[in-house]
C-alpha cells in the first residue's frame, strides 16, 4: 500500500480518513484535526468512497459519521478493520444508542454530536496515543 499524498514534508504526520456525508461537518473536523494534531486528513463523503480510499491507501485512523447516506459508520468500521485490524477508529453521531455501540469492538471510540473542538481533539489524541511514531 502507498501512503496517500506522502512526501518528505509530511512523513512525521499521521494519516486520518474523515468520513461524513455533510460537507461542512467533514471540512470542519478536518480543519480542527489538522490545526491541532500532527495529522493529515483525507475526506470521504460516503462509506463507499471511504472503502475505496482504505483499499488503496494506508491510514492510521478512521473517523466516521454513524448515520450516512449509502451506508452506516458501523458497517464501515467493521469493513475497515477487516482490511486494517490495527486501525484506530472512531464514530461521531447524534443518533447512536447503547445498542448500536454494543455491535462494535470495544476499542472504537465514540463522540456525541454536538461536540466541542476540545472534545474532538482530546478523543483523537487519546485514541492515537498508542500508535508508533509516524
Amino acid at each position: 500500500m502507498t501512503k496517500a499524498g506522502s512526501s518528505s514534508a509530511d512523513t512525521s504526520r499521521y494519516r486520518v480518513l474523515v468520513v461524513d456525508d455533510e460537507p461542512l461537518v467533514r471540512e470542519l473536523v478536518i480543519i480542527l484535526l489538522e490545526q491541532n494534531l500532527a495529522v493529515i486528513c483525507d475526506p470521504a463523503e460516503s462509506a463507499a468512497a471511504a472503502m475505496n480510499r482504505l483499499q488503496t491507501n494506508m491510514y492510521h485512523a478512521l473517523l466516521t459519521d454513524y448515520c450516512m447516506t449509502g451506508g452506516s459508520g458501523t458497517e464501515l468500521v467493521l469493513s475497515a478493520r477487516q482490511l486494517w485490524p490495527d486501525l484506530v477508529c472512531g464514530l461521531i453521531s447524534g443518533v447512536v444508542g447503547p445498542e448500536d455501540m454494543q455491535k462494535l469492538p470495544a476499542n472504537i471510540f465514540f463522540l456525541a454530536k454536538p461536540f466541542t473542538r476540545q472534545q474532538l481533539i482530546d478523543k483523537m489524541r487519546q485514541a492515537m496515543a498508542a500508535l508508533p511514531a509516524a
